[in-house]
């Protein structure tokens, strides 16, 4: 999100909501506009990571690891997810909550 290139994209998207769309639902859409006129849409009906259409475990992994490591030592949230995969070999929760702190 840093870097000059994300900046400058950035200050050029403009995001407009739609009613037709229905955040419970879980329904979206994306139209992108360039300058040429070209025109680009993906709807999706269910989006990913919703009940009907969920993230592998390795999808959420990353997620848990990309979102942690802004907050915790890369090590740290490593370890803590390690063990969130062998959960059920946890015999106390604290060995996990350890890590993330």
């Amino acid at each position: 999100m840093g870097s000059p290139e994300v900046k400058s994209l950035l200050t050029r998207i403009q995001m407009r909501g739609d009613a037709s769309f229905d955040v419970q639902k879980g329904n979206a859409q994306v139209t992108i506009r360039l300058r040429d006129g070209q025109t680009y849409t993906r709807k999706v009906d269910v989006i990913r990571g919703s009940p009907e259409n969920p993230f592998t475990f390795r999808e959420l992994r990353e997620r848990f690891l990309t979102q942690g490591k802004a907050i915790i030592p890369e090590n740290k949230i490593i370890r803590a997810a390690d063990l969130i995969e062998r959960l059920e070999e946890v015999k106390k929760v604290e060995e996990i909550t350890r890590f993330l702190s």
